[in-house]
């Protein structure tokens, strides 16, 4: 839609650009495969081909063969792209072989179990939880010497402990 705007003149290449969120140089060579192509052009030229990343069938067939054998039952893809590598030759990567595995059949994957929360209970009133100031003596008296903090006398200043620090 922007490009046929862009294309009619109704709206600049910068414009349109800033709304696709690319270049204006970008737009200026979409512009120019829709010239050519049609519609075709704004979709992605790798559509519906195969993946190059893809691990060859011959090696799938090769690697499950080998993990089918009764040794290798039990092992997990991590441990199985070890030995597939180490011992046959046949590198693969653990996710890769994960996703073999399971399609498969030779291998399910387990969902972790959340550990079981404990509640506590409610409280009855407001204000019970009470969160204590954990400073040291010396980190207060720094921070009070610099004004982050004032400095505040308690209410039974006879039962607690004074600090040296107040002004």
């Amino acid at each position: 839609m922007v490009l046929r705007k862009a294309e009619k003149k109704l709206i600049g290449q910068a414009q349109a650009a800033q709304e696709l969120g690319v270049t204006p140089r970008q737009v200026r060579r979409l512009l120019g495969r829709l010239k050519r192509e049609g519609d075709q052009a704004v979709i992605h030229k790798l559509r519906g081909r195969p993946s190059r990343r893809k691990t060859d069938p011959k090696i799938r067939e090769e690697a499950i063969g080998i993990l089918s054998q009764q040794l290798y039952r039990d092992f997990d893809p991590t441990l199985a792209s070890e030995y597939l590598a180490g011992k046959h030759g046949v590198h693969i990567g653990r996710k890769a072989l994960r996703q073999m595995m399971t399609e498969a059949g030779l291998w399910q994957p387990r969902r972790q179990e959340a550990g079981q929360v404990q509640w506590r209970k409610r409280r009855s009133c407001r204000g019970e939880l009470v969160q204590w100031d954990t400073r040291t003596h010396d980190e207060l008296c720094f921070q009070i010497s610099i004004g982050l903090f004032q400095c505040f006398r308690p209410r039974h200043s006879q039962t607690l402990h004074q600090p040296s620090c107040a002004v």
